[in-house]
């Protein structure tokens, strides 16, 4: 036993050396004065080699967090070896009380398997959800085809009532259908990209087509779109996807603004890149929301308690086409003032 956590009293100390995962007992300097539980394995050295170390140079992401968070904090870093190799680790603390000042006791797990099984189980979701939706994707197909095809027939020819059900199988034919086509975009990847014909898109025709199809959408919620655009600006890729892009996010600032307020829609560009922003001063969401968000089939508390139409899909769709396009997409929000969506894009002279 250590000198550091000698009156820190047999009970803790016995918690510390015999723990199921490495502890680093560090100071208030996050110097590691103590050492317990398993190591070897994870740093790929003794405990001795261990004490006296800064804790970043053996968790280079370490930081430390506030007193109030400590208590339920937990935090995935890397853990770096003797060998110079990385482990995925996960952090939480404990005190640690002793006779010459408070320590604390870093809890250090490796979660290589959980990581694997993790990605693994992404695969198959993900091969799951491609392969249902293909195989519901050809019949909507075959269903909203034939209804725009009864659509089009002449009054003689199809009824006041036949038209009116007419009108509703292709409406709800049509959203299945763009539900479904989310769910294959959930599983977009730059891979994906390789395969699909990518064209020089002018990424201002793009936000503006969406922004007049969305007008009507925007009218009914009684929320005024402003596009802010001059162009042309030309990015590489596909058309099609990046406007269901722009969509969602103009669909979520459309859906989340009271009525009479304004939903603004901006491109800039620079030398390298082009920035697609969608702004609203709607409801917001709170910090803690911000990170989950982008996770599929995730409803921030707000759109549920306002009975808002949607599947979760939206923002986990923009986030998979734009990192296929090798593009960045980052959200800002606060409750009761807005939410600011910001897509990054390379441009394709740069």
């Amino acid at each position: 036993m250590s000198e550091a956590v000698a009156g820190a009293g047999a009970n803790v100390v016995r918690l510390l050396e015999h723990a199921p995962d490495p502890v680093l007992v560090v100071d208030a300097s996050d110097v590691v004065r103590h050492v317990g539980g398993p190591v070897s394995g994870l740093f790929g050295t003794g405990r001795d080699a261990l004490v006296g170390r800064p804790l970043r140079e053996l968790l280079p992401g370490w930081h430390r967090p506030s007193v109030e968070a400590a208590a339920h904090w937990s935090t995935r870093v890397e853990a770096r070896r003797a060998d110079g190799g990385a482990v995925p680790v996960e952090c939480s603390l404990v005190p640690v009380p002793t006779e010459g000042g408070p320590l604390t006791g870093v809890f250090v797990r490796d979660i290589s398997a959980r990581l694997a099984l993790e990605h693994e189980n992404d695969r198959i979701r993900d091969d799951l959800a491609s392969n249902v939706s293909h195989e519901l994707k050809t019949p909507l197909t075959s269903v909203v085809g034939y209804a725009e095809l009864l659509r089009e027939l002449p009054d003689e020819e199809l009824g006041p009532v036949a038209r009116r059900l007419v009108d509703i199988v292709y409406r709800n034919a049509r959203r299945e259908l763009l539900l479904v086509e989310d769910l294959l975009a959930v599983t977009f990847t730059e891979e994906h990209l390789t395969r699909l014909t990518t064209d020089l898109v002018d990424l201002v025709a793009v936000v503006a087509a969406v922004v007049e199809e969305r007008a009507p959408y925007a009218h009914a919620a009684g929320v005024r779109l402003v596009l802010e655009a001059s162009g042309p600006v030309a990015v590489r890729g596909d058309a099609h996807h990046l406007g269901r892009v722009v969509d969602h996010l103009v669909v979520n600032g459309c859906k989340f603004s009271p009525p009479g307020s304004e939903v603004r829609i901006s491109l800039d560009a620079d030398a390298s890149s082009a920035t697609v922003t969608v702004a609203d001063t709607g409801i917001g969401i709170s910090a803690a929301q911000v990170d989950k968000v982008f996770e599929r089939l995730y409803r921030a508390p707000g759109a549920i308690a306002r009975l808002s139409a949607g599947a979760g899909l939206g923002l986990a769709v923009a986030r998979s086409v734009v990192e296929a396009h090798r593009g960045t997409i980052a959200l800002e929000s606060a409750e009761g003032v807005g939410t600011t969506v910001r897509v990054v894009l390379p441009r394709a002279d740069a």
